[in-house]
């Protein structure tokens, strides 16, 4: 859980798109909320998804996937936010 936590510590956007991800979104619609490019957005959910904080809930749909928060990352996010406290 230490490295998992240190990992989401080190990026502020990460923690913000674990955040935003209590419903399903697409990296379009993350990049929007949080102002940044959809490609940097792409790229963080793919690094979250290796690590199981976030899931693509529709991988075969290659023009609009969805993402949400899954229970490791609302727990990763919550663990953090207790720490910084």
């Amino acid at each position: 859980m230490i490295r998992e936590v240190a990992y989401l510590s080190r990026s502020r956007k990460k923690r913000e798109i674990i955040k935003i991800l209590d419903k399903p979104k697409t990296p379009t619609q993350i990049g929007k909320s949080l102002k940044i490019s959809r490609s940097s957005a792409s790229q963080m959910l793919l690094a979250m998804e290796k690590k199981k904080f976030v899931k693509c809930l529709n991988q075969s749909d290659r023009m609009a996937r969805y993402y949400q928060a899954t229970e490791k990352g609302l727990k990763v996010l919550k663990e953090l936010e207790e720490i910084e406290k």
